[in-house]
Order: structure tokens, then sequence, then C-alpha cells
């Protein structure tokens, strides 16, 4: 949770419920499952674009829904730039298959989106492979993703070294 009020000095009034929760699930034959669910939601005494963008929401990107530029979806502004929004809903699953001690293969699904009113969520979705290497300070992650039901669907590489799906 994080918030703030006039009263404390600041110049808009909210409360952020935030939640991020991440699953893991051995299976047999060296494969696992991991899912991924991050939300956020805003209460907001002032229009939202007097809340700063530091604090609205975003998605897309590594650790978001792949396939998608690092916080290139949520709600648009007049001049058609994102914005951010005031709730956040992302989810991911990703199947994962050991290939050698320190190495496995995995596929993925991402879907999810930043979003100002419940009616409008528009969920994006990501769909890809990759390749991981387990290291001490964590996996190294190789991944190649895929925007789906879009028009003209772009592919994306995603690397990310550390812990967190």
């Amino acid at each position: 949770m994080r918030g703030t009020d006039k009263f404390l000095g600041s110049d808009t009034g909210f409360l952020q419920l935030l939640f991020d929760g991440d699953w893991l699930i051995p299976l047999p034959l060296k494969f696992s499952l991991f899912t991924r669910v991050q939300g956020g939601f805003t209460l907001l005494s002032d229009p939202l674009h007097d809340l700063p963008p530091s604090v609205r929401f975003f998605a897309g990107g590594d650790r978001s829904i792949r396939g998608y530029a690092y916080q290139s979806l949520g709600p648009h502004d007049a001049s058609g730039n994102v914005a951010g929004g005031k709730h956040l809903l992302v989810g991911s699953v990703e199947l994962e298959r050991a290939i050698a001690k320190i190495w496995a293969v995995a596929v993925f699904y991402d879907v999810g989106n930043a979003f100002s009113h419940f009616g409008k969520i528009d969920p994006h979705h990501g769909v890809g492979f990759g390749i991981r290497l387990y290291t001490p300070i964590g996996p190294i992650r190789l991944d190649l993703a895929r925007q789906v039901g879009v028009k003209d669907p772009k592919f994306r590489v995603h690397f990310t070294v550390g812990f967190g799906l």
C-alpha cells in the first residue's frame, strides 16, 4: 500500500493497493510451471493527470507483457502518448524444461494492461520462447516474444538477469 494526502503537504491525494505474486510448480520430467500475477488499484481524489507519472501504472516490457516495449501499454492522453492508468492487472504462465544442470528452455504467455476504468481493460497478449542459464547471481533469461491479436505484430527480444519471473 502507498499513498499520500494534501493534509501531509502533497499536491494531490491518493491511495494505492499493490499486489504481486509468483508461484513455481515443479512437474515431472524436469518441467516446471511458473505463474505470475501483478496488480494495482488506485483511489484518487483528483484527476489522474494530477498524479505523477512515477505512481501511475504502465504495462509492457521484460517483467510485464513480453512482446511489447517497456511501459508502452496503458491509457493514452489526447496526443496519443501512453499516459499511464489508475489500475494494473498483468499475468503470465511459463512452462520451463531443464535440458542440463544449469540450462533450460521455456515457452510463455503474458496478458494484461494498465487501465483507468474497469470496463475498458483492453488486455494485450504476448507469447514466446526463451533460454535460461542458472547462475549464482540468479537466472539469465533471453526471450523472443511476439504480440498476439494486433494487426501488425512485432517481435521483441527481452533480456533479464536476476530472480523473478
